[in-house]
């Protein structure tokens, strides 16, 4: 049987933690779950450096700006002792259409990348 065409105009949902891209997903209810995934992983390993650095308990806070075409999570960590920040982090979900995501791509592989070879590390 053959596959059915996406038709352009189909939704897609790209998450996005500081900027870098975590994945394309084909609902919204899919790409939700992954972006709370991703905070859940860095809710644990927040836990982990801060029992390690002996900073002691950690609270968070999350919160939940649900937009037109933008969702954004945003979470704190703070030491319960003391109400001191430890980290923040923003996770935001975009939806486009396929063609805004293939236009997007065209011009990311055109330009060579996202950036130039500035330095390769060697002296």
């Amino acid at each position: 049987m053959p596959k059915k065409k996406q038709n352009p105009q189909t939704p897609i949902y790209l998450v996005y933690d500081f900027e870098e891209l975590c994945g394309v997903f084909s609902t919204l209810p899919l790409a939700r779950e992954a972006a709370e995934e991703h905070l859940a992983l860095v809710k644990n390993y927040t836990v982990k450096k801060a029992k390690q650095m002996k900073f002691g308990d950690v609270t968070f806070e999350v919160y939940r700006d649900d937009g037109e075409r933008r969702w954004l999570y945003a979470m704190v960590a703070k030491t319960k002792h003391n109400n001191a920040d430890l980290h923040r982090r923003k996770v935001v979900i975009y939806q486009y259409n396929m063609d805004q995501y293939y236009s997007m791509m065209k011009r990311f592989i055109d330009n060579g990348g996202n950036g130039k070879l500035i330095s390769d590390g060697r002296k």
